[in-house]
């Protein structure tokens, strides 16, 4: 009676064992977790700015019951500032050695914020040698008052939606006349 049970009892774990072999999940778990620990601390340390631009669409139209914007611009070139609006240019600032002057563009534009206080769109066009560095710098003057302003001290911002372009380029001298 015993040796029946027995051979039962193999024939049961030989049926048991015919087929496929089972999958050992535990190594892909472990290297799953190795993964995604991987991943977490990877992405904790990594901070990115992000800078949210606001782009007009193709299809965008300006309404034709509210008034026409200032159309505010200022030109990075590689020797100076230019600062005009619709009207046509408003001022030149020159370089300060190898650097922009941005202390005069944050109060010319401080003041314009005075002039038009609804007006909160810039666009800045810069020619293609002009270094993203001084970009970023002058984008900084656009988006807040002069330091000990009021405006500042009350953090109002002046040009907060900002428009990037690429600068018209400037007329080629007329060739010199031939004796």
């Amino acid at each position: 009676m015993r040796m029946r049970r027995v051979l039962r009892q193999l024939e049961r774990n030989e049926f048991a064992n015919k087929g496929e072999p089972p999958i050992n999940l535990v190594p892909m778990i472990d290297i799953l977790t190795v993964l995604v620990l991987y991943l977490l601390v990877g992405t904790i340390f990594k901070q990115f700015t992000i800078l949210q631009l606001n782009l007009p669409g193709p299809s965008q139209s300006v309404p034709t019951d509210q008034p026409l914007p200032l159309q505010l611009t200022v030109t990075l070139r590689k020797q100076r500032l230019e600062v005009s609006d619709k009207n046509g240019t408003v001022k030149l600032i020159d370089n300060i050695g190898p650097a922009y002057d941005l202390a005069t563009l944050g109060t010319l534009l401080a003041e314009i914020k005075r002039h038009v206080p609804d007006e909160d769109s810039v666009t800045l066009l810069l020619e293609p040698d002009v270094e993203y560095n001084r970009l970023v710098q002058v984008m900084d003057v656009t988006r807040v008052f002069p330091t000990g302003s009021a405006e500042a001290k009350a953090g109002i911002t002046m040009f907060p939606v900002t428009a990037i372009g690429d600068a018209p380029r400037l007329a080629a001298a007329p060739p010199a006349a031939a004796p």
